[in-house]
């Protein structure tokens, strides 16, 4: 099994015997902005000041996982910047943003 690198996605699987008990995990979107942050070769603060926010609010945005509002308004810049794909997702809990590395 080869290593993973910054730029793979990770999804985990464990099962019990005989498939009675699962259970999977997949990266918040924190977690993948911040893979493609560092795959990109930026700093926070870079990051933060090329999206035209503070490294405090960033740091306050990565801190509680609060990444869906910032990500409606920066969504084309982030894009471009870590070269990643944003897709909205409309349902039954609201409009979401999921990111795709």
């Amino acid at each position: 099994m080869k290593p993973l690198a910054a730029a793979d996605t990770v999804t985990l699987n464990l099962s019990a015997v005989g498939g009675k008990q699962a259970f999977s995990m997949e990266l918040t979107n924190i977690e993948k902005l911040e893979i493609a942050r560092k795959r990109a070769g930026y700093t926070q603060k870079e990051l933060a000041g090329l999206i035209g926010i503070s490294l405090p609010t960033y740091g306050r945005i990565v801190a509680k996982d609060n990444i869906d509002d910032i990500l409606f308004v920066h969504a084309v810049c982030l894009e471009k910047i870590l070269k990643v794909k944003f897709t909205v997702i409309d349902g039954p809990q609201g409009r979401r943003v999921d990111i795709e590395l």
